[in-house]
Order: structure tokens, then C-alpha cells, then sequence
């Protein structure tokens, strides 16, 4: 078996090597890998996928775990079974072998004691819910975390209801729209690199064009995941000061 070395950034897969011989994983909006790029340029595996992640077509021999979202971390252990840090998804069945871990603990303190359950980002969801993956739409939204689903095309969401976040006011609200504001020019910088790939294609090769795509992709995750730093800068409370030190103890006993 060969020597593998992965390439992360910023959370995401954008490249590995085995054995010497590097290959660019190329993901779709959700993060999935779509292909596989030589450093000639040259596609050696293209994949698709069923909504749930079963396999629908594959090209090439490369092997490689990281396939239905893998740009993001998914990991396949076999063909209908695949890990997700928290959990594990069936893709043949399309849901979590195991409940929400999140709702879980909310249920638990709920039972503790209902005043420790109060606020908080997580609704409590029992029942077939708890075993639901990416809030049923699994063509738009992932959960790279196995912990909530995020709307396809970065790891940035958090919290348990689709788009993340607490519903109060105040930073949590500013804070959730910062990182709308910065899906939104992730989507549009995605659009641009589309459109200048069909650009390109009229005046140079698929490949260097593909090539150059990828490029732009990375730019525009890099750029995304600098506007998220700049949001929880921005909006989170800053770590409160240590208290002053009180007055030294009074000494006891007589003095002389």
C-alpha cells in the first residue's frame, strides 16, 4: 500500500499524493469531488452522485475515500456507508445510523432540570428527526460536522436548524448576517469562475481551463473563510477582563 499526504486547507481537501503522483480534487457547489486533476491538467477520474451519496457513475482508477463531500471531509468506509466525524451516514437508507448528538444533550438537561435547556441554538428533535441528514434536502445542504446541517458550498454554518445561529438578537443576529453577506460573495465569486472558465474555453485547452478553474475555486474558499475570521472579530464579546485584585488578607493574630 502507498504513501498518501493529504493537503488541507482551511477545512477543505484541495489536493493529495500517493506515491509521488499529485492529484487536485475538483468539488461541486455541495463539496463533493467531481474529479480528480493531474499537474498536466489532466481529468483521471470523474464521479456523480445519487442525492444521498450512493455512487451514480465513476471514471478512472484513482483510489480515494474522499468522494460524496469529501472536499469537506467525508469519509467513505464502503459503498453505502460513510463517516462524518460525529456520525455515520447510510447513504442507502439516507439518514444517520445514529440520533442527533446535539439533541440529545438538550433532551438530557431538559429531563435535568427545563430552566438549564432555556436559549441556546438547538431545537430538541425526538423521534426520526434525531436520524435526519442535511434537514431532508440532501441536493443543497451538508453537515460536515455531523452535528448540523449547512447550506452546501463551505463548513462555515453552525448551530442545529438549517443556517445556524441563535434567533436572539443583539451580536449572534449581526454575526449571522456577516456570514450571510459572505455565502453570498462566495456564491458570486463561484459564479464569476464559471463564467470565465466558459470564457477561456473559447481561447485556450479544457484542461489549462479546468486547470485555472480550480484556482479560482480555491481563491474564492481562501476569501470566504477570511470574511468568517472577519466576522467573529467583529461580533463576538471580547474575553472579559480578570477581576482587580482584592486588598492583601489582614494578618491575624497579634502584631508586635
Amino acid at each position: 500500500m502507498g504513501i498518501v499526504r493529504y493537503t488541507v486547507a482551511n477545512g477543505q481537501l484541495p489536493a493529495a499524493s500517493r506515491d509521488g503522483v499529485a492529484k487536485r480534487y475538483v468539488g461541486d457547489p455541495l463539496g463533493s469531488t467531481a474529479a480528480l486533476v493531474d499537474p498536466t491538467g489532466t481529468v483521471t477520474d470523474t464521479f456523480t452522485y445519487w442525492p444521498y451519496g450512493e455512487e451514480r457513475t465513476r471514471t478512472g482508477t484513482t483510489p480515494t475515500p474522499f468522494r460524496y463531500v469529501g472536499t469537506l471531509g467525508y469519509y467513505r468506509d464502503d459503498a453505502g456507508r460513510t463517516y462524518v466525524r460525529a456520525r455515520t451516514l447510510a447513504s442507502t437508507s439516507g439518514r444517520w445510523i445514529t440520533p442527533d448528538p446535539i439533541a440529545l444533550r438538550r433532551l438530557e438537561a431538559v429531563l435535568r432540570s427545563p430552566k438549564e435547556a432555556t436559549g441556546g441554538d438547538h431545537e430538541i428533535t425526538t423521534g426520526a428527526s434525531a436520524y435526519q441528514y442535511g434537514a431532508a434536502s440532501p441536493a443543497s445542504w451538508h453537515d460536515w460536522s455531523g452535528r448540523a446541517p449547512n447550506k452546501g458550498g463551505g463548513n462555515s454554518g453552525k448551530g442545529g436548524k438549517p443556517g445556524g445561529g441563535s434567533n436572539r438578537g443583539g451580536p449572534a443576529k449581526g454575526l449571522r448576517a456577516c456570514r450571510l453577506d459572505c455565502d453570498k460573495k462566495l456564491q458570486a465569486a463561484r459564479h464569476k469562475a464559471k463564467n470565465d472558465k466558459q470564457a477561456c474555453l473559447e481561447r485556450k485547452d479544457e484542461h489549462t481551463c479546468e486547470w485555472l478553474f480550480c484556482d479560482d475555486l480555491k481563491a474564492a474558499s481562501d476569501a470566504h473563510s477570511a470574511c468568517l475570521v472577519g466576522c467573529l472579530l467583529k461580533f463576538l464579546p471580547p474575553k472579559a477582563a480578570p477581576p482587580p485584585a482584592g486588598p492583601p488578607p489582614r494578618p491575624r493574630g497579634k502584631i508586635a
